[in-house]
């Protein structure tokens, strides 16, 4: 298959994923990849697989942002190469609605650690609400012996109220948690992130003079797939058609898979990409603009093709 002739098939697939777009309710999914530390991570993968399949990449300050997503589930990964893969149950996104999902790359090691300080931290709240119960219970003690009630000899004695412990009284403390301005500069960040991502949407699809280029052609994307052994298993094939986004810079920040085949191709596919491909950005007046570029890669058994 030569790439002239997939050209017309291309535009089909690209004009029949518009005109379903526009007539579905979208709705938003954005958040933030941090490290162990809390950092940013910039560069992450993040893909999203439902009803349609994108993927994003992270900026410098680890926000990412889905602009256009029809409503269904989704099921998040999250992939860097040299970190452990992430992943997350299916997440809703409604229509109208923007949903926030964050993650955190952490190691084996570092979740144990995690967990060690979470128990650490559970044993130290129990002993502290078991503190304040006997606080409470001696204070209660102290009362009862300071006022001592009248007792009708025609009339039952009093019963003292036992006191009341709720849990709010006693747990609310160090359950506690309050807004700080990180907060704040998070929710700032996301939301340049998101008007970074708007403007970008538009710039993709200015007139260039040159279009975007894979440095080595589309043979450099096919050498470097690896197929996947489930679907080798189960002789899963496919064409995965996928439209990417790059900057003037050269570096990728959305991939939109206009043809999906199975998940773990599209995966594939993503991950070849977003972290082994090496794109030359378009040109406009002499200058590097943003352009997008689509992609056919054909999964066969035998070998991957274009």
């Amino acid at each position: 298959m030569t790439l002239q002739s997939v050209i017309p098939i291309l535009f089909t697939f690209i004009n029949i994923f518009s005109a379903g777009a526009d007539q579905v309710n979208q709705g938003r999914l954005m958040g933030r990849v941090t490290d162990y530390n809390g950092k940013p991570v910039a560069a992450a993968t993040v893909f999203a697989s439902g009803p349609t399949s994108k993927a994003v990449l992270t900026n410098a300050q680890g926000y990412y942002v889905f602009l256009a997503v029809p409503e269904g589930k989704y099921n998040l990964k999250v992939f860097k190469r040299g970190l452990p893969r992430l992943k997350t149950n299916k997440v809703y996104v409604p229509s109208k609605i923007t949903v926030r999902r964050d993650f955190t790359f952490i190691t084996e090691s570092q979740q144990q650690i995690l967990l060690a300080k979470k128990e650490k931290e559970q044993i130290r709240r129990e002993e502290e609400k078991k503190r304040l119960l006997a606080e409470r219970q001696k204070k209660t003690e102290v009362k009862q012996k300071v006022v001592k009630p009248v007792i009708d000899s025609k009339s039952k004695p009093s019963v003292p109220e036992k006191p009341s412990y709720a849990s709010t009284d006693i747990a609310m403390k160090p359950e506690t948690i309050e807004s700080t301005s990180n907060d704040a500069i998070i929710d700032i960040g996301l939301k340049a992130a998101a008007e970074a991502a708007e403007q970008a949407e538009k710039s993709a699809f200015d007139i260039v003079e040159k279009q975007v280029e894979i440095n080595g052609g589309l043979a450099a994307v096919i050498k470097q797939i690896v197929y996947p052994d489930i679907a080798k298993k189960l002789k899963i094939e496919g064409l995965v058609v996928a439209r990417v986004y790059i900057d003037s810079h050269g570096s990728l920040t959305r991939i939109d898979l206009l043809k999906q085949a199975h998940e773990l191709l599209d995966e594939e596919a993503v991950r070849v990409l977003s972290e082994e491909t090496v794109f030359t950005p378009a040109e406009r007046d002499g200058k590097n603009v943003a352009g997008a570029l689509t992609i056919p890669i054909k999964f066969k058994i035998a070998k991957v093709v274009w």
